[in-house]
């Protein structure tokens, strides 16, 4: 087997790529709406007014969903692979501790206002779909 090839663009199309990724409308968070259907409860996707932005409530249980990115959220910062950023290295692990940081902030804030707080992480949605239904229902049963 060869040598895994790794892309190398230019910092300007590197720039471009990260900035065209959404925040709202992505693929985990389409399989979250549909993990959300299953359960039969009525949900707000991307509500307004509500601190922290999160991508799903459950209002009549002031329940918050947040559907958090690997890279984005730092899943496993020390040994992630796709945090071993070459590029520009410290400005993407300052933004990324910057948001780690940032979502410690917002669940505080959220249960110091009586929200409940469910995140997933983006491989988890991705490959185990059955894994976060299960937690998910028992998060309502709770």
């Amino acid at each position: 087997m060869g040598a895994k090839m790794t892309r190398k663009e230019s910092k300007e199309t590197r720039s471009q790529i990260m900035s065209s990724i959404r925040s709202k409308g992505t693929a985990i968070e389409r399989e979250m709406r549909k993990i959300l259907n299953d359960t039969g409860l009525e949900f707000k996707e991307h509500p307004t007014g509500i601190f922290g932005n999160p991508d799903f409530v459950i209002l009549e249980r002031k329940i918050a969903i947040f559907c958090d990115g690997d890279f984005w959220h730092g899943y496993k910062m020390k040994s992630n692979p796709r945090l071993n950023v070459k590029e520009n290295r410290v400005f993407w692990l300052r933004k990324i501790r910057g948001n780690v940081r940032r979502d410690l902030r917002v669940n505080l804030r959220l249960e110091k206002e009586g929200w409940k707080i469910i995140r997933f992480w983006e491989h988890e949605i991705k490959r185990e779909p059955e894994l976060v239904r299960e937690k998910l229902r028992r998060e309502l049963r709770a």
